[in-house]
Order: C-alpha cells, then sequence, then structure tokens
C-alpha cells in the first residue's frame, strides 16, 4: 500500500514554498504558530482594514439577527428568510458608512 505521505514533511522541509516565505526562522508560519515571536507586525492601513472588517461583520450579523427577529414576527417563516438577508445587507450597508478613524 502507497503511503500518500510526503517525505520533505517527514525531514523537517516544507512542502509548501510559499509557506517557507512566510516562516519566521526559529518559529513556524504565522498563521499557525500561536508564539507571538513568529507573528508580524501590521503597518497602519492593514490594521484599519481589519477594523473595518470586524465592524461590517459584526453589523452584518447584527442586522441579520434584528431583520430575521422583526420580520418573523410579522410574516413568519418566509419572513426570517426576506427579513434575515435584507437585515444583512443593510448592517453591511450601515457599517461601510461609519467613519473609522
Amino acid at each position: 500500500m502507497a503511503s500518500s505521505t510526503s517525505h520533505k514533511y517527514l525531514l523537517g522541509m516544507p512542502v509548501d514554498p510559499d509557506l517557507a516565505e512566510q516562516a519566521v526562522p526559529g518559529h513556524g508560519v504565522p498563521s499557525q504558530d500561536p508564539d507571538p515571536a513568529a507573528q508580524y507586525q501590521m503597518s497602519e492601513k492593514e490594521s484599519a482594514r481589519e477594523s473595518r472588517s470586524t465592524l461590517v461583520a459584526g453589523c452584518m450579523i447584527l442586522g441579520i439577527i434584528v431583520g430575521a427577529g422583526l420580520c418573523a414576527a410579522v410574516a413568519g417563516l418566509m419572513g426570517v428568510f426576506i427579513g434575515g438577508a435584507a437585515g444583512g445587507v443593510i448592517g453591511a450597508g450601515i457599517a461601510t458608512c461609519l467613519p473609522m478613524d
């Protein structure tokens, strides 16, 4: 029976050249190594983008919950789907209009 395990991986050599490029010497790949020394510092622009993404996702989830709840009370089961979809779009739209400093 043939094994699908890569021998490079067993010898400690990275299989994916992109992962080898991202790895910090003495540590693993930042996305997979929780050690703070393995992480890269974010730029101000990246930090602002991540904050905006989190805000949009949170407002979208809040919109889904509120929209589904309100429309379920008014229109029943079908209202849950319609209200959830509309609420998600509205929540994401509101979040993108909010100023970020």
